[in-house]
C-alpha cells in the first residue's frame, strides 16, 4: 500500500511539471528561440509573422486550457443522491448506467470513460471533452512545431549530415554522453515527432470512441456501427450543445443534454 501512495504521488509530481513548467517553457522555447531563427533564414514579413505567432498563441492556449480544465473538473459521484441503476458498496451510493468505480480514485465516476495515469485522475462525463482536445490540439502543436524545428536544426547541417546524425541518434540507444550538441538537437527533433505520432494515435483512439458512443473499456473488442444521427448525437454527449464553440476554445459554455445521465 505505501509503494502505491509513493507511486501515485510521483505520477502527480510528475503531472504538475509538466503542466507548470514543461508545457510553458516548450512555448517560449519555439517562440523566443526557434521563431528568430525561422525568421531571419526565411525572411519572413510582417504579415506572415503575425499569422504565425497568433496561430502559435491559438494552440498553446487550447493545449493549456484543456489540460488545466481536464484536471480541475470534478468526475466523482461523492454525495450524489440521485437516480441509479446499480448500487456502489463502497461508495454506498445507487450510480446511473454508465458510471462505475475507479479503485485508483477511490470513487465511483459519472460517465466513466478510463483512468488516465497521466493527469492521475480518471476521465468522465464532465471532463472528457477536455481530454480529447487535449490529444488533438497537442497533435497539432506537436506537427507544428516540428516544421520550424526541422529548419532550425537543419540549419547547422550541410546536405544530408542532417539524416547521418538522426539515424546515429536512433542506433545510439539513447546513450546521451556520444552526442554533440547538434545531435541533441536531432534528439529534440525526433521526441517531438515521435510525440506527434503518439498523440495522434490517442487522438483517433478516443475520437472514434467519441463518435461512436462508447467508452475506452466498451470499445475493446466492439464492432459499433453508427449512422449518420447518432455520431452528431454522441459528440453534443460530449462536447456539449454548443460543440462548434467548445472545440474552437476550451472555455467557452457548452452544456451537456439534460438527459445525458439516464
Amino acid at each position: 500500500m505505501k509503494a502505491r501512495k509513493c507511486w501515485l504521488y510521483f505520477q502527480k509530481i510528475r503531472c504538475y511539471c509538466i503542466v507548470f513548467f514543461v508545457t510553458p517553457m516548450f512555448f517560449a522555447f519555439e517562440v523566443l528561440i526557434m521563431r528568430p531563427k525561422y525568421l531571419s533564414l526565411h525572411q519572413m514579413g510582417d504579415v506572415e509573422h503575425l499569422i504565425h505567432l497568433t496561430i502559435a498563441t491559438f494552440l498553446f492556449i487550447n493545449v493549456c486550457g484543456n489540460m488545466f480544465l481536464t484536471l480541475l473538473t470534478n468526475t466523482s459521484m461523492k454525495g450524489y443522491k440521485g437516480y441509479g441503476t446499480s448500487y456502489c458498496e463502497i461508495c454506498d451510493i445507487k450510480r446511473p448506467q454508465g458510471s462505475w468505480h475507479c479503485k485508483t480514485c477511490n470513487a465511483c465516476i459519472v460517465g466513466r470513460d478510463h483512468h488516465c495515469s497521466f493527469f492521475v485522475r480518471c476521465v468522465g462525463l464532465y471532463n472528457q471533452r477536455y481530454y480529447v482536445l487535449y490529444l488533438g490540439y497537442v497533435s497539432i502543436s506537436m506537427l507544428y512545431s516540428s516544421y520550424f524545428n526541422f529548419w532550425y536544426v537543419n540549419s547547422m547541417f550541410q546536405g544530408y549530415e542532417i539524416f547521418i546524425s538522426a539515424l546515429m541518434v536512433i542506433s545510439s540507444h539513447g546513450v546521451i554522453y556520444q552526442y554533440g550538441y547538434r545531435d541533441l538537437y536531432v534528439l529534440f527533433l525526433l521526441m517531438n515527432l515521435g510525440l506527434f505520432v503518439w498523440m495522434g494515435i490517442l487522438f483517433a483512439v478516443h475520437f472514434n470512441n467519441v463518435l461512436k458512443g462508447v467508452s475506452a473499456r466498451g470499445s475493446r473488442g466492439s464492432n459499433v456501427i453508427v449512422c449518420k444521427e447518432d455520431w452528431k448525437k454522441n459528440i453534443r454527449k460530449v462536447f456539449g450543445e454548443k460543440w462548434y464553440w467548445a472545440i474552437l476554445w476550451p472555455f467557452a459554455e457548452s452544456p451537456l443534454p439534460l438527459n445525458i445521465i439516464d
